[in-house]
């Protein structure tokens, strides 16, 4: 007599919910996550007087190459906020680039150059604005299989930002590695021990206060 397993299969979208010499990227992080329509402050920092340095901050769109200048602060003189792709910008002085109710267009690399008497330096920052994942099966759900049987399915955490860490769980508990935006549950030769309740978690990023 044959047995018969049921494998009931769903998904979870979870969501998102340095420098050399002397100066410092902010919360000296190479990776900073924000919320779309949330205000973030880039805080630098570096060694020197700022009112003898020269500050210009930079900004490269994610998949773009060229950099574009956003602010300029000469010495003691008040900051100049340039022309560019990106609206509601602020400096707060002696080095913070405020970005102001943000959006996709925010996304890339921020950088500020440091000129000061005996040379420059600089820091740069990645931003991502959060994206919550799609999850996507290549397997329907539930899945009813014969005892023997081979069972593969494929977890896809599409979309998010940054790209996704997907795992599987079985009733609760993670099975198998993380895969990065993929990850595919493979069972051989079912029994009886395979039944259970299999999710798929994409995770994009996790806010911590």
């Amino acid at each position: 007599m044959t047995n018969v397993g049921f494998l009931i299969l769903f998904g979870l979208s979870s969501v998102l919910f340095p420098c050399e010499g002397q100066v410092y990227p902010p919360s000296n992080q190479s990776t900073i996550v924000v919320l779309p329509g949330a205000t973030e402050r880039l805080k630098w920092s570096f060694v020197g007087d700022p009112a003898q340095a020269s500050l210009a901050w930079y900004f490269t769109r994610r998949g773009g190459s060229e950099a574009e200048k956003l602010a300029v602060k000469f010495r003691t003189n008040a900051p100049i906020i340039t022309k560019s792709s990106l609206p509601r910008l602020a400096i707060e002085t002696p080095a913070t680039l405020v970005l102001k109710n943000v959006d996709a267009r925010y996304n890339g690399k921020y950088r500020l150059s440091v000129q000061q008497t005996g040379g420059g330096v600089d820091a740069e920052v990645d931003v991502f604005i959060a994206e919550k994942p799609t999850v996507t099966f290549s397997c329907s759900s539930p899945i009813k299989v014969d005892e023997g049987d081979n069972v593969t399915c494929a977890c896809r955490g599409q979309g998010g930002n940054p790209p996704a860490n997907v795992i599987w769980y079985k009733d609760g508990v993670q099975i198998g590695r993380t895969g990065k935006e993929e990850q595919t549950l493979t069972l051989r030769n079912v029994n009886g021990t395979d039944t259970g309740a299999y999710k798929c978690v994409a995770q994009s990023h996790t806010l911590i206060n």
